[in-house]
């Protein structure tokens, strides 16, 4: 969870070299695994995550696997439903939570877009028009971590700043994050390998959040 600390004004020279005006400050929680990271990392975060699929009362008996988020997914449920039926195989509609139809899935063929992942395998009986399978992508954890630019649950969307220095390598750990205020774009640090357009559309996003860098 996180809570609003306020508006703070630093004397400390550390924090003047990063900060450029007053910055508003919060509680949050770095992820286990997110490593020690140093005030001035650009954070993501865990706002999606997959729920457990529910299968409809189905006349086949194959199922679903490798599912995975995209880098688009949309919180709420994608539903499966059997428009065609084929031996050993099938075609399912995709639907996503807010009714738009996605390209069809086919059995046994590995489905890939923004949206999700996932494959459809054929059972010894056949799938039925009608047949459904519901995938609900649910709230994420709220954590934080180092952005992530191939991640597909939040943590390829920068949210925050870190404000101090925190050790999240091998726990959930509590920490300080600024979520508005200017900055000094110089003292930001990122991932390694991210290139000057994954950094631009990064500041962008963060101007979404009401902070801005100079």
């Amino acid at each position: 969870m996180s809570g609003i600390l306020g508006t703070t004004t630093y004397t400390d020279s550390s924090q003047q070299e990063l900060i450029i005006d007053d910055a508003l400050i919060i509680n949050i929680t770095l992820a286990s695994g997110a490593g020690n990271l140093t005030r001035g990392t650009i954070l993501g975060q865990q706002r999606l995550a997959l729920g457990t699929t529910t299968i409809g009362t189905n006349t086949g008996n194959g199922t679903l696997t490798a599912v995975t988020l995209g880098s688009a997914s949309q919180f709420g449920s994608y539903t499966l439903r059997c428009t065609a039926t084929a031996t050993h195989g099938g075609t399912f509609s995709v639907t996503t939570p807010n009714g738009e139809t996605l390209p069809n899935a086919t059995v046994d063929v590995a489905y890939t877009s923004p949206r999700i992942n996932f494959t459809l395998n054929h059972g010894a009986t056949d799938f039925a028009v009608g047949d459904t399978f519901t995938i609900p992508v649910i709230a994420g954890s709220g954590k934080y971590t180092t952005i992530n630019f191939s991640g597909t649950d939040g943590t390829q969307i920068a949210r925050a700043i870190l404000a101090d220095d925190t050790d999240a390598t091998s726990a959930d750990t509590p920490s300080l994050a600024f979520v508005d205020g200017a900055y000094r774009v110089d003292h930001l640090l990122w991932p390694n390998g991210a290139t000057t357009n994954q950094k631009a559309i990064a500041l962008f996003q963060l101007r979404d959040c009401g902070i801005v860098t100079q």
